[in-house]
């Protein structure tokens, strides 16, 4: 039986089915205090040297282990209450700021790497936006039911096993996420997801954390050949300094066979949105 994601068993049990929950999470008097106090962490965030071109500003991209590990801390401390109330002891592996300039930030369809052995345990995507979100502006878009389906080995070395199917994927599949500020979507990082341009006139800034249980080892999948992932034990520290690029210098913790498969629609499409 696997760790469970919430202390609530009939919200884990929405989230077993969907791959992710949508919670009121915080008030708006303070949600109001929010925006400010991370006013401040998205100034620095932008102004931060990046070794990542993106049409979106994303904090992971910051060449700084330093800044990252001190936006980890900074940011995973102000939720440490709604995160022990909601989460069945989790804890923060990375913390993301997003930022989308108007007319920019289109993220491509995708499944968040592994991060830990999703056999006994489930990491998953904490993403509050700071303003009203839908498509207009480019929220989350999702696939049901696809974190059951799918592959459950993920990482920048490893191809995506939806390749062929982005365009039904985005046009007749996706389904928005349509939050108020003071929302949380909680999101198993499995799960098929999306983000659009935002097309409004306003920036649209979020926060992500990235959580896992504290009972887990948190990894990091690497395809060392065609046929063959090599395994390797990490923690938050190695995601400071991780470069997609390269080989990572963590210890193996085993070498496993890979074939690689690719998903078909019924996959892509479990619970068969026309």
């Amino acid at each position: 039986m696997k760790h469970p994601v919430f202390n609530d068993a009939a919200l884990q049990k929405k989230f077993d089915v969907k791959g992710y929950v949508i919670l009121d999470a915080f008030s708006q008097e303070e949600m109001n205090k929010t925006v400010r106090y991370m006013d401040e962490l998205y100034i620095e965030s932008r102004a931060a040297e990046k070794h990542i071109d993106s049409d979106y500003d994303l904090s992971f991209f910051a060449s700084s282990a330093e800044y990252k590990a001190r936006l980890r801390e900074k940011v995973s401390n102000y939720f440490t209450k709604f995160l022990a109330e909601t989460l069945a002891d989790y804890e923060p592996l990375i913390v993301n700021l997003f930022f989308k300039e108007p007319g920019k930030g289109e993220v491509p369809i995708h499944q968040n790497w592994t991060f830990v052995d999703e056999s006994q345990y489930t990491s998953v995507s904490i993403w509050m936006p700071l303003c009203d979100v839908s498509r207009h502006n480019g929220t989350l878009e999702v696939i049901p039911g696809t974190h059951t389906t799918l592959t459950p080995f993920r990482s920048p070395t490893i191809p995506w096993v939806f390749t062929g199917y982005e365009e039904d994927i985005k046009a007749r599949w996706m389904q928005p996420l349509t939050l108020k500020l003071g929302q949380i979507a909680v999101l198993d990082d499995a799960l098929l997801h999306y983000s659009g341009a935002n097309k409004s006139p306003e920036a649209r800034p979020s926060i992500q954390l990235i959580m896992k249980p504290k009972a887990a080892q948190a990894l990091h999948y690497y395809r060392s050949k065609e046929d063959v992932l090599t395994v390797h034990d990490v923690d938050a520290t190695f995601f400071d300094t991780f470069v997609q690029t390269e080989t990572p210098s963590a210890p193996i913790q085993k070498v496993m066979p890979f074939e690689y498969r690719q998903a078909t629609p019924a996959q892509i499409n479990p619970l068969g949105k026309p």
